[in-house]
């Protein structure tokens, strides 16, 4: 699959568009394909990994997640085993990572 990704702070310039593995899910996560997400100003932080206590959480020196972005909506692909609110087909709106 496709994703933008990052591997320093920055601005937008330090984003790259490049193919990463498909994600195995747990018991208890789903596996969305994403139709629409959004960037809103927790991940513009979060990218440029300001205010600086932040990067405690995020990576000191460099982002712990190669991915950026929460905000989504989508078709749930797959489902883990411990899961009973959502199936495979089910539209995935307005849903947020946690």
């Amino acid at each position: 699959m496709k994703a933008f990704t990052k591997t320093k702070y920055g601005g937008p310039e330090v984003l790259q568009l490049e193919e990463v593995e498909k994600p195995k899910i747990q018991d208890d996560h789903i596996l969305v394909k994403v139709a629409a997400n959004s960037a809103n100003p927790a991940d513009w932080h979060i990218l440029r990994g300001e205010p600086f206590f932040a990067r405690f959480t995020f990576g000191l020196f460099k982002p712990k997640d190669k991915i950026l972005g929460a905000d989504f909506a989508g078709i749930v692909e797959e489902v883990g085993n411990n899961v009973t609110h959502f199936k495979v087909g089910d539209r995935a709106i307005d849903l947020v990572v946690l």
